[in-house]
């Protein structure tokens, strides 16, 4: 208290004079011993407000072969948040890359690419054939090779075809 700096301690609470190493030994004991209830109080904080956050979390579980939307927000001018669409797709969940995060792809030959499951909501309208066949490998050899050969036909922007451009750059390198 500042009456006791000024006025000194009663008699009764006088300390007995330590020694410089006592002292720093108590220090050290003091200053750890404050460290773990501090970081008790933190560790009980964060387990009471993970708690809490649990609480309104709808955990939902996809799989590969689900369709589903994705939560993709835009603003436009001289519209309100309320009136837009907020969701795009419907997308099919190509891969999962657990614990929290997914490939999604729109088409056969759109790109893929990896989304976090919590912008992901089930797709329950009328969906698209899927183009995940079934576990028989030929067929997913056949869906591969006609995706590579569609690669191959189509054009850039001088209006040649792949091939057609590789084969221009290895006869005029």
């Amino acid at each position: 208290m500042p009456i006791d700096l000024m006025m000194g301690l009663p008699p009764e609470e006088v300390v007995d004079p330590q020694t410089t190493e006592e002292y720093v030994i108590n220090l050290q004991l003091q200053s750890a011993r404050a460290s773990e209830l501090a970081r008790n109080h933190l560790r009980a904080n964060a387990e009471r407000r993970k708690a809490e956050y649990d609480i309104r979390v709808k955990e939902e579980k996809f799989k590969v072969g689900d369709w589903v939307w994705y939560w993709y927000p835009r603003r436009y001018q001289s519209k309100s948040p309320k009136w837009q669409k907020s969701y795009i797709g419907p997308f099919l969940v190509v891969r999962l890359i657990e614990p929290v995060n997914c490939v999604l792809q729109r088409t056969i030959k759109s790109k893929p690419f990896v989304v976090h499951l919590d912008k992901l909501k089930k797709c329950f309208s009328p969906t698209p054939a899927s183009w995940m066949l079934t576990d028989d490998l030929d067929d997913r050899q056949n869906v591969e090779e006609r995706c590579a050969r569609d690669s191959q036909h189509r054009v850039d922007a001088k209006g040649r075809t792949k091939a057609a451009a590789k084969q221009y750059r290895t006869c005029n390198a």
